[in-house]
């Protein structure tokens, strides 16, 4: 959970948001959180009208059956609205300790290392690396030149007149041990939870990873690649160059994602697709 620099009720949410409520108006909120791993007292919001949680908050569909509930027509832009409004009136408790860099980590010429970072033993993080709060690297990585890691990725809704809104990120990125990023490469972090790169991944230059996706252990994504928010990539797969992957889909392990694909359904196990959009090649024997 992301805490608030104070309690909030649901009472007081319903006001400043201007969307009715039911259940117990002076209910306490100390965050917000993600609704797929729910936590006491916090504010969460969901699309579905069969989510029920008794200890927090969920802004939700108008015919939703939760206990405490913000009822509304777009649960997601009203979610965005409170981030926004919490964290102009009262704010995020954010991670603002000094970054712990280890003596052995080598910086290049204009490294900059925000507040509330980690980068472990060994680890070499060449010159024009930004690397902002809320980012753990693990031993023996190698950060190239002029890359970017755990800055804000796109997220908007549009209020009525048409501007757009955007969704506050407040997660962070975790990167294991022995990765590698490619120069110019960028990594967002994630919205809710944490951008999540595993040990043993291999991130070529010119690569966008965008907020909350997953690589896993020994994965390859190639330069140019782009994926997209959300997107899980598995073990020991291999993403080619300028491979696009809409977001949320699932690369199994081991499967391969051709030069240049455009993929927009899950990938299985072992599996080879290609083509815009892509489609199977070949099935693992």
């Amino acid at each position: 959970m992301y805490n608030f620099q104070k309690p909030i009720t649901l009472g007081w949410l319903s006001q400043i948001l201007n969307i009715p409520f039911c259940g117990d108006g002076s209910f306490k909120i100390f965050g917000v959180a993600n609704s797929n791993s729910p936590e006491s007292n916090s504010l969460m919001f969901t699309k579905t009208t069969d989510l029920n949680i008794h200890d927090a908050v969920l802004i939700a569909p108008q015919d939703s059956i939760s206990q405490n509930v913000l009822l509304s027509p777009n649960p997601r832009f009203d979610f965005i609205r409170a981030l926004e409004v919490i964290n102009s009136v009262i704010g995020f408790q954010l991670d603002d300790a000094k970054p712990q860099v280890h003596s052995s980590v080598k910086l290049g010429e204009n490294v900059v290392i925000e507040n509330g970072v980690f980068v472990g033993p060994n680890t070499v993080i060449e010159s024009n690396v930004v690397i902002n709060r809320g980012t753990y690297i693990g031993e023996n990585c190698l950060i190239r030149s002029n890359t970017s890691i755990g800055g804000d990725g796109f997220g908007y809704e549009r209020e009525i007149n048409g501007k757009p809104i955007k969704f506050i990120h407040l997660g962070g990125v975790n990167i294991g041990n022995n990765v590698e990023v490619g120069s110019n490469t960028c990594i967002a972090r994630g919205t809710l939870g944490n951008t999540l790169i595993e040990d043993n991944v291999k991130i070529d230059n010119l690569v966008h990873i965008a907020h909350n996706c997953i690589i896993r252990n020994g994965a390859f994504i190639i330069a140019c690649s782009s994926l997209s928010g959300g997107v899980e990539i598995g073990r020991n797969a291999w993403v080619a160059p300028n491979a696009t992957i809409i977001q949320k889909v699932k690369v199994g392990e081991n499967a391969m994602v051709g030069l240049g694909s455009v993929v927009l359904k899950d990938v299985e196990n072992g599996c080879v697709v290609a083509a815009t959009p892509a489609r199977l090649i070949r099935r693992p024997e």
